[in-house]
């Protein structure tokens, strides 16, 4: 019984911890975590076999209730070419409510600066059949549902949050403003870091894992590439959030490398107003 036992748990550590997509790189347990957070949970065991018996349903573009508000989270199925052959549109979104944060401006003065919340949709997600779970009544309920039946949608999101540049300037709606001329009319953002690996993809030193290895063919076509993306996502900093909670969509790209054409995903350039 005791081998049985320890059978299970590799069986179902393997599960949990296998990504779910390769345009939706998070493992089971990550998302599961996040759920847990939402609903007030523990992460125990307990608490993930409970919310496996969930009915999921995973999306790409997602027609928000109330208004018809239309989201994307592709990289290949947008309805229109977007680039030359190609169909990806990932909508990054601006967040009601804002967070606070503490920085250096020297050694000797620390400031605490008020920050928007910014997030790019990795997916959509909706769940039903809760069972016995107790959701908090501040989770919101889909207006479609039914008290008997409930549904409830989120947003997968990463988050960004405002460049590390030399000026701590913010405009009224909080955003980081750009340094120079372009600060009249855009933002420079850069995606958040969480403040340890993600132990599923890395270790406590930031070397890939076994279940990295397994999923790789997930993070890109050839091994230079899957490394790459994987030191961009190692400390991805992710967040479910109701689509009711999105203020609007901006108008985002990544910057270059300095003197080529080749976009620097670690520095975002957001325009603000556009013509």
């Amino acid at each position: 019984m005791i081998l049985t036992h320890v059978l299970d748990t590799v069986i179902a550590y393997r599960f949990q911890s296998s990504i779910l997509h390769p345009q939706a790189r998070i493992a089971r347990v990550e998302l599961l975590d996040l759920l847990c957070d939402k609903m007030n949970l523990p992460k125990t065991i307990q608490s993930y076999k409970r919310l496996q018996n969930l009915h999921y349903q995973f999306g790409q573009k997602l027609v928000r209730e109330g208004d018809g508000k239309t989201f994307w989270a592709t990289d290949y199925n947008y309805t229109f070419e977007t680039s030359h052959k190609s169909r990806r549109r990932r909508d990054i979104v601006l967040v009601k409510g804002t967070e606070r944060k503490r920085y250096l401006i020297n050694i000797d003065e620390p400031v605490t600066m008020e920050n928007a919340l910014c997030g790019e949709a990795v997916f959509f997600l909706k769940i039903s059949d809760l069972g016995d779970i107790n959701v908090p009544p501040e989770m919101e309920r889909d207006e479609s549902s039914t008290v008997r039946h409930p549904t409830y949608t989120f947003i997968l999101v990463r988050w960004f949050e405002p460049a590390p540049i030399r000026t701590f300037e913010r405009d009224p709606l909080h955003r980081p403003l750009c340094t120079g001329p372009l600060h009249i009319n855009h933002c420079l953002w850069r995606y958040s870091q969480a403040n340890i690996y993600r132990k599923v993809i890395a270790t406590d030193t930031g070397l890939p894992t076994d279940s990295f290895h397994r999923h790789k063919h997930m993070f890109g076509k050839t091994h230079q590439e899957q490394l790459h993306v994987f030191d961009m996502e190692k400390k991805a900093y992710h967040g479910l959030i109701p689509p009711s909670s999105v203020v609007r969509t901006v108008c985002m790209c990544p910057c270059f490398l300095p003197n080529t054409s080749t976009p620097d995903y670690g520095l975002w350039m957001e325009t603000v107003t556009v013509l």
